[in-house]
């Protein structure tokens, strides 16, 4: 996660959801820019 970059309350559930699945780092990191791509 980019550390300069403000995050939204969204994107923090994402990773909550993703964390309590158990899911990779990596694989909360690609969600997480694949929701940010679409967003755009």
């Amino acid at each position: 996660m980019d550390t300069n970059k403000k995050s939204s309350p969204f994107l923090n559930e994402v990773r909550s959801a993703i964390r309590v699945r158990h899911y990779s780092i990596r694989t909360e990191q690609v969600y997480v820019d694949w929701i940010r791509r679409s967003m755009r």
